[in-house]
């Protein structure tokens, strides 16, 4: 069923709507507004709770869910209408935080804290710190703007937008009257660049001046959530600390993957998927150990159809 047919000879009534593509999907590409009043599909527990965050974030992808039509109870009310479609057609360029840490932080002195923020945007956005105006040089943020440049060398065109979400942390461990000042998460795409503040104090003396805490690897940057057209080349961030040890990826089915004609992975960590195609959608992990432990995180990967369905 075309879904802008279907929803403008449907828009304000309540039916029953059996359609493909997951519902937030028709909600952030079409930009149309859907009220969900119940949702049938074959997923698990844990892939529900995937389409929830996925709705109250607002992010542009897609929710784990079987690329069989599912049924769709609601209501679809018209808002202000974008020629796009869900199926890769021209999307204009967009960057936005979705979450920021506090504006103000006070912190106890050989404390450790930590500063997440989350961007999303089309083409796919990277996210770096700085104090006090000055970048922070670390390893998570090497050769971000060169990977941002060969991600996204073409302008959003109708073959179709890289709509992705990054989540970016700061650790600052055993903090000292040194580590007071200004940070600032910083996102930027090629088009543009969004800051936030966050002003930390320390407050307190402590008597004991060694840390010798030994960090289990961090993720400190990596891709939450990214739709990517297919044929294309998609790129998932896992960006580890100076602890990072190795950094293993697995696919969607939990094998392990290494580099060869379909995968890429760099020595960054990240991960490159190429000629994307729609049996590369699901879940994908990437984890950092090391004798001291190890950190993973997931991301959920949706290819765009290459064909666009035009309003």
């Amino acid at each position: 069923t075309s879904i802008h047919s279907l929803m403008r000879r449907l828009i304000g009534e309540y039916k029953r709507y059996r359609l493909q593509t997951p519902f937030n999907l028709i909600q952030l590409l079409t930009n149309y507004r859907v009220r969900r009043t119940s949702w049938r599909s074959p997923v698990t527990s844990e892939m529900l709770h995937h389409l929830l965050i996925l709705t109250i974030v607002g992010l542009t992808s897609a929710t784990p869910v079987h690329p069989d039509t599912h049924d769709f109870y609601g209501r679809v009310s018209q808002g202000h209408r974008f020629a796009r479609s869900v199926r890769g057609s021209p999307m204009k360029e967009y960057l936005k935080f979705r979450e920021t840490p506090p504006q103000i932080m006070t912190a106890e002195h050989r404390d450790s804290i930590v500063l997440q923020c989350s961007a999303g945007g089309n083409p796919a956005p990277i996210l770096y710190w700085m104090k006090n105006g000055q970048v922070i040089t670390k390893d998570a943020f090497i050769g971000l703007r060169e990977e941002m440049i060969e991600t996204n060398n073409i302008l959003p065109t109708p073959t179709g937008p890289t709509i992705s979400n990054t989540i970016a942390r700061l650790f600052l461990d055993c903090l000292s009257p040194e580590d007071e000042g200004v940070y600032t998460c910083v996102a930027e795409t090629q088009f543009r660049q969004e800051r936030t503040d966050t002003i930390l104090s320390i407050q307190g003396v402590s008597l004991d001046n060694i840390c010798t805490t030994k960090f289990t690897p961090r993720i400190e940057q990596w891709t939450s959530m990214q739709g990517t057209i297919q044929g294309s080349t998609a790129t998932l961030l896992c960006r580890a600390d100076q602890n990072k040890g190795d950094v293993i990826w697995y696919d969607p089915k939990g094998n392990e993957i290494t580099s060869g004609n379909k995968y890429t992975v760099t020595s960054y960590g990240d991960l490159k998927i190429h000629d994307l195609d729609w049996k590369d959608m699901g879940q994908y992990k990437c984890q950092a150990s090391s004798k001291y432990g190890h950190d993973e995180k997931e991301m959920f990967l949706y290819p765009f159809a290459r064909e666009p369905v035009m309003v």
